[in-house]
């Protein structure tokens, strides 16, 4: 199903809310956690954070950034 077909299905139903880009589509969340995390926990390969997540994709898979610290900091902020 595209865009426009669950706007139809929803408005024929008579609903209403409210959609949320989760998946860095319209904002690029990916970008605000990589340049924090390096600028607060180092970036040992000195990778630009666009390079970083080209390698890496998510937060979750950069390897030097598993630990209670870079946790505790991305619950508190997230």
């Amino acid at each position: 199903m595209n865009e426009e077909e669950l706007i139809t299905i929803l408005r024929t139903d008579g609903r209403r809310g409210l959609a949320l880009d989760i998946d860095d589509t319209l904002s690029d969340t990916n970008k605000f956690w990589f340049t924090n995390l390096q600028r607060l926990f180092g970036n040992p390969e000195k990778l630009t954070p666009q390079e970083m997540i080209q390698k890496y994709r998510y937060i979750q898979e950069v390897p030097y950034w598993q630990n209670s610290e870079v946790r505790m900091w991305i619950k508190k902020t997230y």
